[in-house]
């Protein structure tokens, strides 16, 4: 049977084929904000180094209350990527 890739893996591919590929675009008020393929992994690998330095692993919990922004999405990934459930 062939492993299912996972988010983080996914968006990894994504992040080396297309890195200025939006990944998402939402609307903030009158603004629209974007977020590429590329930003979006580089910010959740920082993310994710940043929690296990807190020293957060793998299996604990974290609550993820945030407005849609480039921070919840790359933090979220960030989360999934070092096994911190959501």
């Amino acid at each position: 049977m062939i492993p299912r890739p996972t988010p983080s893996h996914l968006l990894e591919i994504h992040a080396a084929n297309h890195p200025s590929k939006a990944a998402f675009i939402f609307r903030r008020g009158a603004k629209w904000e974007t977020c590429a393929y590329g930003q979006l992994f580089t910010l959740s690998e920082q993310l994710a180094h940043g929690l296990s330095a807190l020293g957060l692993r793998a299996g604990q919990r974290a609550a993820l209350i945030s407005p849609p922004s480039v921070d919840f999405f790359a933090l979220a990934f960030a989360l999934l990527k070092t096994g911190i459930i959501p």
